[in-house]
């Protein structure tokens, strides 16, 4: 039962992690249509960008306003999804063990 809670919060994970590059990723392509493109922008300077590039435009900032607030959510939940993982990663012996090699990390010892 414990192995199998583990893989559902790795699965959940992975989920959130991709629906919120989707988003993102949806959010550029549709404001290109508009001639507009964010560039590279780290995730916490992500918004504030796009809000730059739609002001003075209403229906561009209803869409600016609903997809970030939507990745914005699924980024929290990942948060806290990625602290319990941590914290059952801590408590494991054999994931602690593992996460001494180089290049393992708690995903990686608990899968």
């Amino acid at each position: 039962m414990a192995a199998q809670e583990t893989t559902a919060l790795l699965t959940a994970r992975k989920l959130l992690q991709t629906k919120c590059l989707d988003v993102e990723v949806s959010l550029r392509g549709l404001l290109r249509g508009f001639g507009l493109k964010v560039g590279p922008a780290t995730p916490s300077r992500f918004a504030g960008r796009v809000c730059e590039l739609v002001e003075g435009h209403p229906t561009r900032c209803e869409i600016a306003q609903a997809l970030p607030c939507a990745r914005a959510t699924s980024r929290e939940q990942l948060g806290a999804l990625e602290k319990r993982l941590r914290a059952q990663a801590s408590r494991d012996l054999r994931a602690r063990l593992l996460m001494t090699t180089p290049g393992i990390g708690v995903i990686v010892a608990l899968t």
